[in-house]
């Protein structure tokens, strides 16, 4: 389930600053986001996760492996896009390319660590 989450979030960002047009607002950088970018770090339990994120309980391996390739083109896609794309995030708001691409970065590695305590508790 981690590796599926990560894998429909990183497609859905991406795509997401892919169709976008560049961005001319004003960008708030709340508390929270300012903490976890600085540490990297994302506190457990803190949100739920939107519906488009949230895995089936039909994961198969090539399935992921399917979903693997179509993040990283879209990882690749997103990295050449206009760095005035952007992304907005359900609770810390808009980011421009840099900065969503770095969210995802954090993102995913917050989730290597959950899986990791799962397989060190068996």
């Amino acid at each position: 389930m981690q590796i599926e989450h990560c894998l429909l979030g990183t497609m859905g960002i991406c795509s997401a600053l892919v169709n976008s047009k560049p961005y001319t607002g004003k960008i708030k950088k709340g508390l929270w986001r300012r903490l976890v970018f600085l540490t990297g770090i994302i506190p457990r339990g803190r949100a739920k996760s939107p519906k488009a994120v949230i895995p089936t309980d039909q994961a198969t391996e090539s399935g992921l492996r399917e979903l693997l390739a179509e993040a990283g083109l879209s990882a690749q896609k997103a990295a050449e896009s206009d760095c005035d794309c952007w992304w907005k995030h359900f609770s810390f708001g808009v980011m421009k390319r840099d900065e969503a691409l770095k969210f995802v970065e954090i993102h995913n590695k917050h989730h290597l660590k959950i899986i990791f305590d799962i397989l060190s508790n068996h």
